[in-house]
């Protein structure tokens, strides 16, 4: 069952901040790091909030990466 447009505007109305976890399952393929590497790669996934923020390494919002 999908949550509808205007349940989720509600719950943006009584919300000061969130958090959601996102696990990416990539056969042989790191979406962060290249290598060994803890430092983000070229490559490395971002996200695009409902608002049109960015969320990615060095920006004013990034990711907290627990396993690459």
């Amino acid at each position: 069952i999908g949550v509808s447009l205007i349940q989720m505007n509600f719950i943006h109305l009584l919300s000061s901040e969130a958090v959601q976890i996102i696990t990416i399952h990539c056969l042989n393929v790191s979406v962060w790091a290249a290598g060994d590497s803890t430092t983000p790669s070229s490559n490395a996934v971002y996200f695009k909030a409902w608002n049109g923020q960015i969320i990615e390494y060095g920006g004013f919002i990034e990711p907290e990466l627990i396993k690459d």
